[in-house]
């Protein structure tokens, strides 16, 4: 071919080392691959995270998943969007995690569950401050309470996600990430046992350790690039693509000749 891109897996390797060093031994650490591993191809990036010791893998829709089952990824995969109710039968298949903020979404999952005679993982998002998916930080316990009525829902953990990580001024984040630890410090001490909370992102995961409770979620850091310009350099990340082009063709032009339109 004349132009091709190279990918490194050992630098998604190495960098996922280094986020595994920067975080505690007891925090998980969920790879995030979605976009087709942010063009990085997903089932070989997918397969070399699960062999470094990813905890889990997440994906942003219910069909990036199948692709990595398909492919004989059987590590878990936890997919962030909600499913629709005609995905709901194939992420149960699948044995994937999902994510919840709407009784709609419960109701398609649980009732899959039931025919198919399976348990599903449940997440249930909480907005802090993105303003997309996720219920009001408020209704968390009402929302839970509802759940405790699917049998067939297992409530595994609670996630948000953080708009501004990658920004300043932190104060923003911080109140976000309070936010957040407020909501967990309401869930259990109501009696709720849900084993697992996170929020953390690339920027979090390097910038607020006070954000990376029992798993973060790297995406962008995994693959060499930093979140933004504004993000502390402290991890010495590998990029892991590459770009090559073979030369098909050199010239001279004398000083002042005009180069391609206009």
């Amino acid at each position: 071919p004349l132009s091709w891109v190279e990918v490194d897996l050992g630098a998604i390797v190495h960098n996922f080392r280094l986020v595994k060093s920067l975080v505690s031994p007891s925090t998980r650490v969920f790879a995030v691959v979605k976009a087709d591993a942010y063009g990085h191809g997903a089932v070989p990036v997918a397969k070399a995270l699960v062999k470094a010791g990813a905890d889990r893998l997440c994906v942003a829709r219910v069909e990036e998943a199948l692709e990595l089952r398909a492919a004989g990824v059987a590590s878990p995969i936890q997919v962030f969007a909600p499913p629709l109710d005609g995905q709901a039968e194939s992420l149960v298949r699948a044995g994937c995690i999902a994510v919840v903020c709407a009784r709609e979404h419960v109701e398609a999952l649980a009732g899959r569950a039931r025919a198919l005679r399976q348990q599903v993982a449940i997440h249930v998002k909480v907005d802090v401050g993105m303003g997309r998916l996720g219920i009001a930080p408020t209704d968390t316990l009402e929302f839970l309470r509802m759940l405790m009525r699917y049998p067939e829902l297992q409530v595994e953990g609670i996630m948000s996600h953080l708009p501004c990580a990658d920004t300043p001024p932190a104060d923003i984040t911080k109140q976000h990430i309070a936010t957040f630890d407020q909501v967990r410090a309401e869930v259990l001490a109501s009696g709720f046992n849900v084993p697992m909370f996170h929020l953390a992102n690339s920027a979090a995961t390097m910038d607020f350790p006070e954000a990376h409770f029992d798993a973060v979620r790297p995406g962008i850091i995994l693959y060499g690039q930093y979140p933004s310009a504004d993000v502390q350099r402290r991890l010495p990340l590998r990029p892991a693509m590459t770009l090559k082009s073979r030369i098909v063709y050199l010239k001279d032009v004398p000083p002042g000749q005009g180069l391609s339109y206009g």
